[in-house]
């Protein structure tokens, strides 16, 4: 299964192999927009079956970190993030584009849902494709800057 993308450009990354540095652009465009607007769906559509997802942070500060195999699992985790952060003023850096791996850096005002409380955080992903999808996505989190989000001291 392929990203959902409209009419030619989905033709023209389907018609390439391998994948030029804009059709990997265009799936970290659709990842962009999906996680900003919480599509889920979406979201998957950019990923192998059987990605692997982690979101690296310690599990006592960030209980939805670690290593997620598949895509529900994957949306689960997102779930339970997203549940608790709220993302706003969301950025992305230029990616960084190498064969089949990019990194892409990001900032953004994170706010807690819970505590109301908001701090400027900066991340990264990594990302791994297998041909159009990607099958690894590795989330950089700012453990600290979100622990202190939740403490009510």
């Amino acid at each position: 299964m392929r990203p959902n993308m409209a009419g030619s450009a989905q033709e023209g990354i389907e018609a390439r192999t391998p994948l030029t540095r804009a059709d990997r652009l265009a799936v970290i465009e659709l990842i962009r927009v999906a996680r900003v607007k919480r599509d889920y769906a979406a979201f998957e559509a950019c990923f192998t079956a059987d990605a692997v997802f982690w979101i690296i942070g310690q599990r006592d500060r960030l209980p939805f970190s670690g290593r997620q195999l598949g895509k529900a699992a994957m949306s689960q985790a997102l779930r339970q993030m997203d549940g608790e952060l709220e993302y706003l003023n969301f950025t992305v850096g230029r990616p960084i584009i190498e064969g089949d791996r990019a990194v892409v850096r990001w900032a953004s005002l994170v706010r807690h849902i819970g505590t109301c409380r908001e701090t400027q955080t900066k991340g990264a992903a990594e990302l791994r494709f297998r041909g159009a999808l990607i099958s690894e996505f590795t989330y950089f989190l700012d453990t600290q800057a979100v622990a202190r989000l939740v403490s009510l001291d």
